[in-house]
């Protein structure tokens, strides 16, 4: 209503199915599942943009040498077993999925990109589920200690600065938003959290 009065329309933003499809149906609601979607549609016009959305082969490359030089940095940790430890990341595939322009400057624009890394990792745990706990000490004894290794897949969050210079992309300050990786190093199958 408030739209129609003002001849004007709404952006509304989250992931909500119910939303979109309210949108979908009345004109004046343009709905985006991120506040990144937004962003990418409000700056959508700017000539860089339209560059960087073309994702130039050499733009391409360079956020999938960053992702294999700078993903096993992070900090990884076992999804079931949070004591236990994730050690010799390797990274063995880097694929770049959509980019969002965030912020349009002079020149240079702020952008997201997501990525998806198929990696193998080495993890080892004690295995809770063995051995006993001792209510006066508040400890596990005998515990069976488990090794594995793994191979996972991860999406992560790289923000970096897209400019051009003489139709050369250039990338700067280059980051992984995602500080803690979480590997699930056990297929606990339909019965999960029970286990």
């Amino acid at each position: 209503m408030w739209a129609e009065e003002h001849g004007t329309s709404v952006y509304v933003v989250g992931p909500d199915d119910d939303l979109k499809r309210v949108c979908d149906v009345e004109d004046r609601l343009q709905y985006f599942e991120k506040i990144e979607a937004l962003l990418d549609h409000i700056n959508r016009a700017d000539v860089l943009v339209q560059k960087l959305h073309q994702k130039p082969q050499a733009l391409v490359d360079k956020l999938i040498q960053f992702v294999f030089n700078f993903f096993p940095d992070r900090l990884f940790v076992p999804e079931y077993n949070p004591h236990g430890y994730v050690e010799n990341v390797e990274v063995a595939n880097v694929e770049i999925g959509e980019v969002y322009a965030l912020e349009v400057g002079d020149g240079v624009v702020k952008a997201e990109a997501e990525a998806t890394v198929e990696y193998s990792a080495h993890v080892s745990y004690e295995d809770l589920d063995t051995g006993f706990y001792e209510l006066e000490t508040d400890r596990y004894y005998m515990t069976d200690h488990v090794n594995l290794d793994v191979d996972e897949k991860s999406t992560v969050t790289v923000l970096f600065d897209f400019s051009v210079d003489a139709d050369n992309p250039i990338v700067s300050e280059a980051s992984i938003a995602e500080d803690m990786i979480t590997v699930e190093e056990e297929n606990r199958g339909d019965y999960g959290f029970y286990k």
